[in-house]
């Protein structure tokens, strides 16, 4: 069954609502936001309705959940209607029937009206009381079965890695992420040289490996898995640009990061590393762009590593033999650059996106649907970095046209075609591994984001100095100018938000700069 589905979509965990962060900031149970901590990334069916698809459901434009508009009203967050825009899109669900890419156990409210994720073992209506799924067939919705997730940070205090939500720290009290940098984690697969069977904790927030036992929890008791996602580890050889020195711990089953200190166990005393492999991870930094990209020696194409080999024009694999290793920048394009660059889910070729999606290994359209948006330097070049890549006219594929890589083979078993093409340069690192991640001296930006607020705090910056902070999602950038007071300090407010994730970048005159994160809110000025 062919669907159209527009991604964006997620779960929350404690309302089990199906929530659209295309729009703007949901409200879940008791006025707070919704909470997206252990939810893959999902799609909701629209414009085009296969049979065995139920039409007619809707974005709520207070809760921001998918609600059943044909039936009753059905009562949002506070206990009032649900309401829609006028022009909102109109949305579908399968029903009764589990297309392939499919997650099973939804259900309809006849309450609330909402869609809901039996899967999380939570039960909570907003009109009071447990759900009621009286009346309700058996629903499926498009998830993103393999993915990249961002935003894992180090814990300075217990060393472990987390994501989202305050968790629980080796004192009772929220994590302290340290170091300037963010991970990324791949879930659903099982890379070459990694290994599966890593789960976050609802509880602590923690990185912990399942497959041996539930581990120790500073939360109390053992780690709580439900729900949650498969990640996986980069296992011994350590891959260019990740930064080693992680390892497990046998008492609590946590990941934590080993060259600085021991942490605390939650299972008492300090971790024990003893049994562990070495670890490593990915950092994800916004100003070197993504690393994992390598080019392929049979195709030429440039090539993401950090999820699957891939698919080549042979069928087989891409040769990554001899590759250097590269970093692609993300978001809108570069200075004198080019953006609408998307990576093919398929065959995980970086390819230009913005005049049709090209060609994939056969035959049919890459598949963009799930890329974030990439970005490419034209002019002026960065220094150190490779030119010669081209995009081929027919299949809009990045590949490279220097020596000691062949020519590279389309899609029609001829050579690129590099007509019309301009030439690009990509950032060509053959550097050292990540260093240890303690937060840096110098310019520093803490991110909150609460009540429907972003507080951004900076410190360290040019006393006195008028500081440009540019909130980044995609090709969207928002700015907004703030003085730093007499010590370098500042602190800003954005109060009218949208449900979306984002970067934050400050700098001032004197060149002090510093980043940080929007996990769950972005501004939502013009």
């Amino acid at each position: 069954m062919t669907m159209e589905a527009q991604p964006g979509w997620t779960t929350c965990r404690r309302c089990q609502g199906f929530v659209n962060t295309n729009v703007m900031a949901g409200t879940c149970l008791d006025n707070q936001m919704h909470e997206f901590s252990d939810s893959a990334d999902y799609r909701a069916v629209w414009s085009t309705f296969p049979d065995g698809v139920q039409r007619g459901w809707g974005t709520c434009v207070r809760c921001a959940r998918l609600v059943c508009r044909f039936m009753a009203p059905g009562v949002c967050w506070d206990g009032a209607v649900h309401e829609f825009d006028e022009f909102g899109a109109e949305y579908g669900v399968p029903i009764d029937i589990a297309p392939e890419g499919t997650e099973r156990g939804w259900r309809w409210c006849n309450r609330c009206q909402c869609l809901n994720n039996t899967n999380n073992p939570l039960r909570r209506c907003y009109a009071g009381g447990d759900h009621d799924f009286t009346g309700s067939g058996e629903y499926a919705v498009p998830v993103v079965t393999v993915g990249l997730q961002s935003w894992w940070q180090w814990c300075s205090k217990c060393q472990s890695l987390v994501f989202g939500g305050p968790g629980r720290c080796a004192d009772g009290q929220d994590h302290q992420p340290g170091g300037a940098d963010t991970y990324n984690l791949p879930y659903g697969v099982v890379p070459p040289g990694s290994q599966g069977g890593w789960r976050r904790c609802s509880n602590c927030a923690a990185l912990a490996f399942s497959g041996n036992s539930a581990g120790v929890c500073f939360a109390g008791g053992e780690h709580a898995f439900s729900g949650a996602l498969a990640y996986s580890l980069a296992v011994g050889e350590i891959p260019d640009h990740a930064q080693p020195g992680w390892r497990w711990c046998g008492k609590c089953q946590s990941l934590a990061f080993t060259q600085l200190t021991t942490g605390p166990c939650p299972a008492g005393d300090a971790h024990d590393h003893g049994a562990s492999g070495a670890y490593s991870i990915y950092p994800e930094t916004i100003l070197d762009g993504q690393p994992g990209w390598r080019a392929c020696q049979k195709c030429g194409g440039m090539t993401f590593t950090q999820l699957t080999d891939g698919v080549c024009r042979d069928g087989g694999a891409h040769d990554r033999t001899g590759s250097g290793s590269y970093v692609i920048p993300m978001g809108g394009g570069p200075d004198g650059g080019e953006s609408s660059w998307r990576r093919c889910g398929r065959c995980q070729v970086l390819a230009h996106a913005a005049d049709g999606h090209g060609i994939c290994f056969d035959g049919t359209p890459h598949d963009f649907l799930d890329s974030p948006l990439y970005g490419l330097p034209i002019d002026p070049f960065p220094e150190g970095a490779q030119p010669e890549w081209r995009k081929c006219a027919r299949c809009h594929e990045l590949f490279f046209t220097g020596a000691g890589v062949p020519s590279g083979q389309c899609v029609d078993g001829a050579a690129h075609d590099p007509t019309g093409s301009p030439e690009y340069m990509v950032a060509f690192a053959p550097i050292a591994a990540p260093g240890p991640p303690p937060a840096p001296a110098g310019p520093q930006l803490a991110v909150a984001e609460d009540a429907g607020r972003i507080v951004v705090t900076g410190t360290g910056f040019t006393p006195g100095a008028t500081v440009t902070l540019s909130f980044i999602q995609g090709a969207t950038t928002i700015k907004a100018d703030v003085a730093a007071d007499d010590a370098g300090a500042y602190e800003h407010v954005e109060d009218v938000v949208v449900a979306a994730t984002g970067l934050v970048l400050a700098r001032d005159p004197g060149g002090a700069t510093a980043s940080g994160r929007l996990r769950t809110l972005f501004p939502a000025r013009p």
